[in-house]
């Protein structure tokens, strides 16, 4: 690895706790053939210092041998796709209760307080909308669109490069009653019933996440609950 190589990091993600591989750029200098004794003479693992692509620039540092970074596409291959998402599309977005939802970009800036990240690159942040519209929503925004999901009183701002932000489908996926499936489980493992409609639900673990209209339901989860309270 060389300097100023851009490279893969495993992160963590410190609001939602997700896991999950995204881009950064190696800043450390290389080491200096006395540095290189003293390391070796210490048994110590050579290190490198990476700052992430599109976010402020914060270093971090970690051994060389680290499972936790990779060469370039090995785990990243839709990256490009994901960065250049724009207002309007459909992302599977995690919230601070770990849940993975269906959701819209409603907007985009620049973060014109934050600077450039390590390339050089304007850093923009977007503001994520934990609903979907659809004709057919029980509710409806300030201009009057149909949704499903989540007032813009839950609108949160994240940044496209966070892993607790990834491209629609890979996080949620759609479930009806009527494909069979009798293993999908609330968070308090009762069954979901009398669901004629599609439903969104985690991909991992599979948990209740958006419901497609109100629920039946007469003893709520936990998840339930919240998701009443974000109306």
């Amino acid at each position: 690895m060389r300097h100023s190589e851009h490279i893969e990091y495993n992160d963590n993600d410190n609001q939602t706790f997700v896991h999950g591989w995204k881009r950064a750029r190696i800043v450390s200098t290389p080491e200096t053939e006395a540095e290189r004794e003293d390391r070796e003479e210490l048994n110590t693992p050579l290190q490198v210092t990476v700052n992430f692509l599109c976010e402020i620039p914060v270093d971090f540092t970690l051994p060389v041998s680290s499972t936790d970074i990779a060469p370039v596409g090995f785990n990243t291959p839709l990256w490009d796709v994901k960065m250049n998402l724009t207002v309007g599309d459909h992302v599977d977005v995690c919230d601070e209760s770990h849940d993975w939802y269906r959701a819209t970009i409603i907007g985009k800036r620049e973060c014109s307080d934050s600077g450039n990240d390590v390339d050089g690159n304007v850093i923009e942040e977007i503001i994520i909308g934990f609903r979907y519209y659809d004709k057919s929503g029980p509710k409806a925004d300030p201009n009057g669109r149909a949704f499903i999901g989540y007032s813009p009183a839950w609108d949160v701002t994240k940044l496209l490069s966070q892993v607790s932000v990834q491209l629609e489908g890979t996080m949620v996926h759609p479930y009806t009653t009527t494909d069979g499936d009798d293993c999908l489980k609330t968070k308090n493992t009762k069954n979901l019933w009398d669901f004629d409609e599609t439903v969104y639900v985690s991909v991992e673990p599979r948990e209740y996440c958006v419901y497609r209209r109100e629920s039946p339901i007469t003893e709520f989860t936990e998840t339930m609950r919240v998701q009443n309270r974000k109306y």
